[in-house]
């Protein structure tokens, strides 16, 4: 079977940058064959397993759940038509992210029951932020040009700085953001 090369979507590139670096072997090719392909979604997984590994605290079984999902879509890999299997392995990565698999098989047709979506009979996900994580997302959201933010944000804290000075705690930044811009706030968290 000749070796075909494949666009790379620019979403990809950008994603592989992000893991990667922008002057890594991994990112930056607008074509790849399949070989090159299964060579940069193996990394992709090892990422991934990282970075999961790092980030979530979960039981046993949940463990073991992420790590075989990742192993099923490595497996994929060594076939012909990689693709599908590799998605559903992915795919169900990040459905036991959110708390669990579903299962549906034995739904009825017509319309969906309260909680279909819910993921949460074994675990449920909650994010939490702390104070500075909540400075950088107001960043991060001005950056993004999310509505009610004000942009540029440097000039925002200035007049904080003017008013305060420089040496207090972020805790006082964010309250005084809170009470300043409750519209951007609340938008944004």
């Amino acid at each position: 079977m000749p070796t075909l090369n494949t666009k790379v979507p620019v979403a990809m590139n950008g994603l592989l940058q992000g893991l990667f670096g922008i002057r890594s072997r991994h990112a930056g090719l607008s074509h790849r064959s399949n070989a090159q392909w299964r060579r940069v979604l193996r990394a992709v997984l090892r990422e991934l397993d990282g970075y999961w590994r790092e980030n979530v605290t979960t039981d046993q079984l949940h463990a073991s759940r992420l790590a075989r999902s990742l192993v099923s879509a490595e497996h994929a890999l060594a076939g012909d038509e990689f693709w599908p299997g590799f998605a559903e392995g992915i795919l169900r990565f990040s459905l036991e992210l959110l708390g669990d698999y579903p299962d549906h098989r034995q739904r009825k047709r017509g319309r969906r029951e309260n909680g279909h979506y819910r993921l949460d009979r074994l675990r449920s996900i909650h994010y939490t932020q702390h104070v500075h994580q909540k400075y950088l997302t107001l960043h991060a959201a001005a950056d993004a040009q999310l509505p009610n933010v004000p942009r540029p944000l440097w000039r925002t804290w200035k007049v904080f700085h003017d008013e305060h000075g420089f040496h207090q705690p972020e805790r006082t930044r964010m309250d005084w953001f809170r009470q300043k811009h409750p519209n951007a706030y609340a938008s944004v968290f």
